[in-house]
């Protein structure tokens, strides 16, 4: 058989070179995606840990107030 220049062939080529190029770029953009996410959640965490400290600051502050008014009930009434 004799070899011949397909177009076809050099076509296919072409697109796999495409295809190639393309699987690099998704790649890349799913690094940068996941180092994103990973500083979204660094900074979730961070915010959580702040956000549940404040909850127990004021949820005992709550309980202060609370047993100071039963407190001066309990004063008044006796």
């Amino acid at each position: 058989m004799d070899q011949h220049d397909c177009i076809q062939e050099k076509r296919l080529d072409r697109i796999e070179s495409d295809l190639e190029k393309e699987a690099k770029k998704h790649e890349d953009l799913r690094k940068t995606i996941n180092g994103k996410l990973d500083q979204i959640y660094k900074a979730i965490q961070t915010g959580d840990d702040k956000n549940l400290k404040y909850i127990f600051l004021v949820v005992g502050m709550f309980l202060g107030a609370l047993i100071s008014v039963i407190g001066f009930f309990i004063a008044y009434i006796k």
